[in-house]
């Protein structure tokens, strides 16, 4: 699958990934492989769909909570409570250390309109990769204004 993905084989990748999940269907590797296969054909709703399964099951970690609320901000989707609650999962389940996680939950409460709690965890995420300022690589979409973030 790695393979595939590196070679941009999508069509390839999917019919491996469906046979796995076929014979494995609890096999949780393949059922995020079919999850970030989605997202590179731009499925964000049915990666949304997969992790959603997963966290269904009790099965999920951080970056399955993570994944369901970051795919809302990227489709957009006006955050509710359950996204915030995943944001916050993930997060906890890192101790608050990971600093794509700890984006993610900044970006959850920009898309809310909680600009002070986006500021909070934009500057726990900058502190957990020892950033003074956000990484440009940070400003996606909705968080295009997370550039008036600064560490003084």
């Amino acid at each position: 699958m790695t393979a595939y993905k590196r070679l941009k084989r999508l069509d390839e990748w999917q019919t491996l990934v469906q046979e796995k999940i076929q014979k494995n269907p609890d096999e949780l590797a393949y059922l995020r492989s079919a999850a970030e296969l989605a997202t590179y054909r731009g499925e964000m709703e049915k990666s949304r769909e997969v992790a959603r399964g997963i966290i269904n099951e009790g099965k999920a970690n951080e970056q399955d909570f993570n994944q369901y609320a970051w795919y809302a901000v990227l489709l957009q989707k006006p955050s509710d409570a359950e996204t915030l609650d995943f944001a916050h999962r993930a997060s906890d389940l890192t101790k608050n250390s990971n600093r794509g996680i700890l984006h993610t939950l900044a970006c959850v409460y920009a898309q809310v309109g909680k600009t002070s709690q986006r500021r909070e965890y934009l500057l726990k995420a900058m502190d957990a990769a020892h950033l003074g300022e956000p990484d440009p690589s940070d400003m996606v979409g909705v968080c295009a204004n997370c550039r008036t973030i600064r560490r003084h």
